[in-house]
């Protein structure tokens, strides 16, 4: 074998060592463009790659990784160069941004209840006896004003005998300045007695109309709607502020969850 010279055995070593720099320098420093090619395109804010993706330069031509040519990149609002197509194929969907109204659908058990805001306590103002009960049942059904029952109190007749007793006294005093002043404060203070057991005007109106008091008090419902709980019977005696019967309007309900 013929023995090399030192100038050959110096520029084979120097070769290898370049080859090996190169292999190790950035991809940026291998492919630099040309002064032509970056003064062409410098400035224009264009980008180019080729279809692997392999780098992005600012000037077109073959790509210096895998010698495709290189196209310019064009923003679809997306920020990723795909074409329609290729969006479809991989199931991409895109859409703008904006407030909107969330739904989710929640499955759980629910318990229908009246309307709290919709049921009225009917209680006795007065001790006395219930002597008629016209709601009966539960599930009796009224309007507002409609008798519920009929209450016998003796106390409450002695109140309708001093309410007559003060009209008459009132009438009497006509022409007494002093007295009827007296007996209107009178009269006044017998029906507010009435009212505080439970009589509404119309009743009170009634006992001065006819000047008989009443033996029996109809105790009226609060409002228009069902008797869900009834709580008294015939003949029974009850005191005052005892719960007789519960009424609601069972036109809207409540759905707790």
């Amino acid at each position: 074998m013929k023995r090399l010279s030192r100038r050959t055995t110096v520029l084979l070593a120097a070769a290898a060592v370049g080859f090996i720099v190169t292999a190790l320098l950035p991809e940026q420093v291998l492919f630099v463009e040309s002064t032509a090619d970056a003064e062409h395109d410098h400035g224009s804010g264009k980008r180019y790659s080729c279809p692997m993706l392999c780098t992005i330069r600012d000037s077109p031509g073959p790509c210096p990784v895998c010698g495709m040519e290189m196209t310019e990149i064009k923003d679809t609002g997306d920020g990723l160069p795909l074409s329609e197509y290729e969006r479809r194929m991989i199931g991409l969907r895109t859409s703008e941004a904006e407030f909107r109204t969330l739904w989710r659908t929640l499955r759980t058990v629910g318990r229908v209840e009246t309307d709290e805001t919709r049921v009225r306590q009917v209680a006795a103002w007065i001790d006395g006896r219930i002597d008629k009960l016209y709601a009966s049942y539960t599930g009796f059904v009224a309007k507002k004003g409609d008798s519920l029952f009929e209450i016998y109190s003796p106390t409450l007749y002695e109140s309708q005998q001093s309410y007559l007793g003060a009209l008459r006294a009132r009438a009497e005093a006509e022409g007494n300045a002093k007295a009827v002043e007296l007996q209107d404060r009178n009269v006044a203070s017998t029906r507010r007695r009435l009212e505080l057991f439970g009589l509404s005007a119309a009743q009170i109106d009634e006992i001065a109309r006819t000047g008989v008091p009443r033996v029996h008090i109809d105790v009226p419902s609060p409002i228009a709607g069902t008797v869900i709980d009834k709580r008294v019977v015939e003949g029974q005696y009850v005191k005052e502020g005892e719960v007789l019967a519960v009424v609601a309007d069972l036109g809207r309900l409540w759905i707790k969850l």
